[in-house]
């Protein structure tokens, strides 16, 4: 069997950030930076991994716990393949930034073993193989940023019961985006428990910024799909406000995100992403680029994940 490739775009939360662990609307976009995956079928039983991260020599016999390639190794664990494969990634981006590689990547190897496997499913039944997969590794998450790396353009994702539910949004056009990192960032889990842990402290503050939340998280989304990015903007602001509140936002954040909303070319702006380092995005180019901050161009891709 000849190589497989596939490629899956990086991608932003735009709204619904933790709310939407808690029942809440969310949407996310696929921007047009992208990860690009090789598969290579053995006649033996060892994997092979070359990345930007460093490289793995296994066997199927010998899968690793825990390495930094968690969500790989749990795609080939879950997909019960019998022979081994040579697996190779390339990024237009870095892991180091909150452009969902994580979720690219899972994207990306769950596509090449289906392949392998002579197997086509539909993006709804990729998203749910790759949500079992980030599951499999981390125990948590939405899939918010897998489902924009597999359908493309702006998502919106609901919540009912605990299972979500991703669908594309039929935008009449495309907002213009910027994106700007911090320089650090703590891992989404690692966030997740701190609000948490602040939630069983002060459960009715948090229940009630929650409720809030839900309330703008869904607005953004109706109003994104009818192409209003000005109250989108605006929505933007409000959200940022509890995301505050919720305690995910630092000295450092709150500096970017004021001089983006002060910027007269801006809509709004918040945090994109957990929050306590990693990224800010803005609606709108600003006049000004931030100075200090390191800028990541992109734009929202209406591409998703796709063969090579």
């Amino acid at each position: 069997m000849p190589c497989i490739k596939v490629s899956a775009p990086g991608s932003l939360m735009l709204t619904g950030e933790h709310a939407v662990l808690h029942g809440s609307p969310a949407a996310a976009c696929a921007v047009d930076r992208r990860i690009y995956l090789t598969l290579t079928p053995r006649e033996d039983r060892k994997i092979n991994i070359e990345s930007p991260l460093g490289n793995l020599e296994t066997t199927l016999d010998n899968l690793p716990d825990q390495s930094k390639f968690s969500f790989i190794i749990e795609a080939i664990r879950e997909s019960g393949i019998s022979i081994g494969v040579d697996i190779k990634t390339e990024s237009e981006f870095s892991s180091t930034v909150g452009l969902g590689s994580s979720a690219a990547t899972t994207v990306c190897i769950c596509m090449a073993l289906n392949t392998f496997m002579g197997k086509i499913p539909t993006r709804e039944e990729l998203f749910r193989q790759c949500c079992s997969v980030v599951h499999g590794v981390q125990k948590t998450g939405s899939g918010c940023d897998l489902a924009a790396s597999i359908y493309g353009g702006i998502i919106a994702m609901e919540s009912k019961d605990g299972q979500y539910t991703p669908h594309k949004l039929d935008c009449p056009s495309l907002p213009e985006i910027d994106l700007y990192y911090c320089g650090y960032k703590m891992k989404t889990p690692e966030v997740i428990a701190l609000v948490n842990q602040k939630a069983k402290a002060e459960p009715e503050k948090y229940e009630k910024l929650y409720q809030y939340m839900t309330q703008i998280a869904g607005s953004t989304i109706t109003v994104l799909e009818r192409g209003n990015f000005e109250l989108a903007g605006n929505l933007f602001c409000k959200y940022q406000m509890l995301m505050e509140q919720l305690g995910v936002c630092d000295p450092t954040l709150k500096d970017m995100v004021t001089k983006l909303q002060e910027d007269r070319n801006v809509l709004g702006a918040k945090i994109s992403g957990s929050g306590l380092g990693d990224c800010v995005i803005s609606l709108g180019i600003p006049e000004k680029k931030l100075e200090g901050y390191q800028n990541i161009p992109v734009k929202i891709s209406d591409k998703g994940a796709c063969p090579c």
